[in-house]
């Protein structure tokens, strides 16, 4: 299914009246073809906005009698033209007498039954403001009407006021036609006293306010006046009246002097609706997201934009279950994203924003209430998934032997990852210490050394430390775990140590006591992102290699899975929980039951038992890191730039 885009222009140019045109512009629009095979043309599915479904349906589909796209394209434009034809001649009054009819029709302006979109809403909000104005105006000249007057000009040769006003030139404002719809009857000072406050209640509370019926009458018999009859039942009937009431503020404050009609409402709520979805996320991003990181409010901004640029940046209030539903389909079933993620990652995301506009009233719905998720078949879910396959052997050997671990940097590329340390150790303790990228890249100094004789290391969260901590905000992590569980200390193991791990943790504390132990790696959003895509970059480009750097710790696992394969033939099976200790994972009480949740686990001295036991049969280990940083570390990378 292809979503296609017809402009304001062209459904104009097509028939489409141009308060609906926009409306239109902005609806769901797609060309498909059948899947079932049993018809070889582009089909259209048009998803009619809200205000429209009293007249046009909720959904119309129709083949398009094409194979050729564009031809489709044209067909499309031509039948959605002639659904909206209803909407452009809508038929006369039936309830008038053949007698009365033509005197009817001269002396009343036609009134046609409408929907109310934004666009209308605007025009009618636009003609008010302009009509209050020159009544305040004819008002200062001493102008008084005591209603609108129709003269229609007849045999006997009467001008209409507005003939007369055309016919003759003149410069005095008191003379100038009032706009339709403004009766006066008392002074204009009066008249705002009178119902500034009834207006300023209708815009902050809504239908609860006591005089919202007020307010609506004179909304509804304005629009009357200009030829539109608009329904107390319409979707939209709520957000026009408080936009009517707005109008009617704004214009008083331009008429008392103030330099805009904007100025002094910041206090008023804005209407519901009102607002395009842009605006919806500027407003959450100000005032809902001090108790969420700041990667998070980043995050979620991100994703709520993918979902405008999808929807294109249309008024908040013709937003419905519509859109949100079909962006996260076309979004996990066109493969631009997992079901995991759309329903997960970007669905909380639009409730986030969409939830708060409504609290504030900026919407009158929320579009994701009511959410049907879209859900992939277990083959399409297995196509999407992206396998991370474990080294072997033979693609360790390479990775050891090749520049990485035997040429200087400047051989393996100029990103500071490659640089110091960093470059030797953080695989390893991936592959040895079964490590995540994050939790390796992140240790500090003190997150290693002795611990009753065992030599260990922490993987460990940390929070930023802040000067002024107001209790709500959240604090960014220094260090982040995937879950509770990971949090551990963990023995080091014996091949690590025999590559001269003591020592280089010795020569880093000789440097400082505190700090990151790889303090060469950049620290973006996350302590793993740059050293990452060097080390996948050179297993792409460099190895051929079809491995990612998370593949290390897939190594682990079935190294782990053989060790305790062997440990079970020779009737020493490793304990339960084990595994789950040493490698941070959450599920410990599928082995251990509810016994997982007290004391304090197992020692690391019984831990390194068994994970010394994966032994990794055919890997041949690079150098012994003092040899390795004699010729290929940072010292002497600097020396051969001297």
């Amino acid at each position: 299914m292809e979503r296609i885009s017809l402009s304001v222009k062209e459904l104009q140019q097509a028939g489409v009246p141009k308060w609906c045109a926009k409306m239109v512009a902005d609806s769901m629009l797609s060309l498909y073809r059948r899947k079932d095979g049993k018809s070889p043309y582009w089909w259209l599915k048009f998803v009619v906005p809200e205000p429209l479904h009293a007249q046009l349906g909720a959904l119309k589909r129709v083949s398009t009698g094409h194979t050729d796209k564009v031809l489709a394209r044209k067909e499309a434009l031509r039948r959605v033209a002639e659904w909206c034809a209803p909407l452009l001649d809508p038929a006369p009054p039936t309830n008038v007498s053949p007698e009365s009819k033509s005197e009817d029709r001269l002396l009343e302006p036609f009134v046609r039954s409408v929907l109310l979109t934004h666009e209308l809403i605007d025009e009618l909000c636009r003609a008010r403001r302009e009509a209050t104005m020159w009544s305040r105006e004819d008002d200062a000249n001493g102008v008084s009407f005591d209603g609108l007057e129709q003269v229609i000009e007849d045999k006997t040769g009467v001008e209409s006021v507005s003939d007369r006003g055309a016919s003759q030139k003149h410069d005095d404002p008191a003379h100038r036609p009032l706009p339709p719809g403004i009766v006066k009857n008392t002074k204009f000072d009066e008249h705002v006293s009178e119902w500034q406050p009834r207006l300023l209640s209708v815009i902050e509370r809504g239908r609860n306010s006591d005089d919202f019926d007020d307010v609506a009458d004179e909304a509804v018999e304005f629009a009357a006046v200009l030829g539109y009859r608009v329904g107390s039942d319409d979707p939209s009937f709520v957000a026009f009246v408080r936009n009517f009431a707005r109008a009617d503020l704004r214009a008083y404050k331009a008429v008392q002097g103030d330099g805009s009609e904007a100025d002094g409402f910041a206090a008023v709520a804005p209407v519901a609706g009102s607002h395009k979805l842009d605006y919806l996320l500027t407003q959450w991003r100000a005032n809902r997201t001090r108790n969420l990181k700041p990667g998070t409010v980043e995050l979620y901004a991100s994703r709520f934009r993918v979902f405008v640029e999808h929807v294109q940046d249309i008024p908040s209030r013709i937003v419905t279950r519509t859109h949100v539903t079909r962006f996260l389909e076309d979004s996990v079933y066109g493969g631009l994203l997992t079901e995991k993620t759309a329903n997960g990652g970007y669905l909380p995301a639009l409730r986030s924003v969409f939830g708060y506009a409504l609290s504030v009233e900026l919407i009158d719905q929320d579009p994701t209430q009511g959410i049907s998720k879209p859900k992939l078949s277990k083959a399409e879910r297995a196509q999407q998934q992206k396998p991370r396959i474990p080294f072997s052997a033979e693609q360790l050997n390479a990775l050891f032997s090749s520049a990485w671990y035997a040429g200087a940097a400047r051989d393996v590329g100029t990103s500071t990852a490659v640089k110091g340390n960093a470059r030797y150790w953080v695989p390893l303790l991936e592959l040895l210490q079964v490590l995540r990228p994050e939790e390796a890249c992140q240790l500090e100094v003190t997150d290693v050394g002795v611990v009753n004789g065992t030599h260990a290391l922490r993987v460990e969260e940390v929070l930023e430390e802040v000067d002024v901590d107001d209790g709500r905000s959240a604090l960014e992590r220094r260090k982040s775990v995937k879950s509770y569980a990971s949090k551990r200390w963990l023995p080091v193991h014996q091949t690590l140590l025999d590559l001269g791990w003591v020592e280089f943790v010795s020569a880093r504390k000789a440097e400082s006591t505190t700090g990151w132990l790889f303090p060469e790696l950049s620290r973006g959003k996350n302590n793993s992102d740059a050293f990452g895509k060097r080390f996948n970059d050179f297993l792409h480009k460099r190895l051929q290699l079809d491995v990612v750097q998370y593949g290390l710790r897939h190594s682990w696992e079935d190294e782990r899975r053989r060790a305790m394969a062997h440990a079970a033939s020779t009737h020493g099976t490793w304990p339960p929980g084990m595994y789950f200790a040493i490698a941070g994972r959450a599920a410990t009480e599928k082995e251990e039951g509810s016994g997982a949740n007290y004391g304090e686990g197992y020692d690391l001295e019984d831990m390194k038992f068994f994970l010394d036991q994966l032994q990794f049969k055919g890997v041949i280990w690079p150098a012994r890191w003092p040899e390795w940083a004699k010729f290929f570390g940072p010292e002497a990378d600097a020396s051969a730039h001297r």
